[in-house]
């Protein structure tokens, strides 16, 4: 009888020790749209920024997000440093830009995308205000 509940222990602690292992390997590999991956060409917009060999910053935002207005308007600010030396590209949560925002697992308002000018994803920031001078020390960091 003893036996057999240690055999049940060792049987669950290799379970969960499976288990975990498995999740670690699947939270591990990069997602689509995250740092570490390759930037998704699903948009026109997208597709002609990163034609000019720029880095890309990306705001994805909605109409009903106050957050967003003041976000794009310290993205603008820290813009103006960079005379065109990076691109910018607004897209705007509307009807038929749906698939858009699934492909890139956007959730959250506003939502800031960092891409390098090999089309890397370097950095993201999801529902959180970035300002001005962080949006420069990050450009700064994938130029």
């Amino acid at each position: 009888m003893k036996r057999a509940r240690v055999l049940a222990v060792i049987a669950a602690v290799a379970a969960v020790a499976v288990a975990s292992v498995a999740l670690w390997s699947f939270l591990s590999v990069p997602q689509e749209g995250f740092p570490g991956t390759q930037m998704i060409m699903d948009h026109p917009a997208l597709t002609d920024a990163c034609q000019n060999g720029k880095p890309t910053l990306i705001l994805f935002s909605t109409i009903t997000c106050p957050t967003c207005v003041v976000q794009e308007e310290a993205l603008l600010e820290a813009m103006q440093d960079y005379n065109g030396s990076v691109n910018y590209v607004h897209l705007t949560y509307a009807t038929g830009i749906e698939q858009v925002f699934a492909d890139w697992t956007v959730l959250k308002a506003p939502t800031l995308v960092f891409v390098d000018k090999d089309r890397m994803i370097r950095y993201r920031s999801d529902g959180l205000y970035v300002s001005a001078d962080a949006v420069r020390q990050i450009l700064e960091s994938i130029r």
